[in-house]
């Protein structure tokens, strides 16, 4: 597998789980292959958790009356396996915490 090839894998794995969570799930599970057409194509099995602390902005509350009303997120947490495979379906090594890191990154801004 070539460094661009891993590149582009963590890219889509990024991609995928940040567009859970923007539809609404936060436990995901599923196999990544980075070109769908080839047979060969390196793949990631993935499997985890997004974790929310967030709170709704409270007008009547806090007295202000210049808020939203909208969901301010806090902090976001996301542990996740991976398990990454090159096109002949041998493990590759992969920092799975720096994915994680990217995610919560996504989600939070």
């Amino acid at each position: 597998m070539t460094d661009k090839e891993l590149e582009l894998l963590k890219e889509k794995i990024i991609s995928y789980v940040v567009d859970l969570y923007n539809n609404g799930d936060t436990d995901f599970e599923e196999c990544i292959i980075l070109n769908e057409d080839d047979d060969n194509s390196p793949c990631a099995d993935i499997d985890g958790h997004i974790y929310i602390d967030s709170y709704d902005e409270d007008d009547g509350r806090c007295g202000y009356m210049n808020g939203t009303g909208a969901c301010v997120i806090t902090s976001v947490d996301v542990v996740m396996n991976i398990q990454v495979y090159d096109g002949d379906y041998n493990p590759v090594n992969i920092n799975s915490r720096e994915i994680e890191e990217l995610i919560e990154k996504e989600i939070t801004w």
